[in-house]
């Protein structure tokens, strides 16, 4: 059961964790799955993730997509991205 949607923004330097390095997609995808493991919700249930519209971003759904599915999680990026 999927239970969990998730937004996606880019936070000032007192807010969240930051992502080091260039925001690639796979880098990008890297911190996202850690920011799921962290809170326990990279089980399943993530539903959908919504975005700025940048490439960078539909890079990383694709590579969170490829990372889920060699967990046995279907995730189907291009369904469940909303830039």
């Amino acid at each position: 059961m999927r239970l969990i949607a998730c937004s996606f923004h880019i936070l000032n330097a007192n807010q969240g964790r930051w992502v080091k390095g260039q925001h690639t997609g796979p880098g990008l995808a890297v911190h996202f799955k850690d920011v799921l493991d962290h809170f326990e919700l990279s089980d399943g249930r993530l539903l959908g993730i919504t975005t700025y519209i940048a490439s960078s971003n539909y890079w990383m759904t694709r590579v969170l997509q490829s990372t889920l599915e060699a967990s046995g999680i279907e995730w189907p990026a291009l369904r469940n991205h909303i830039p």
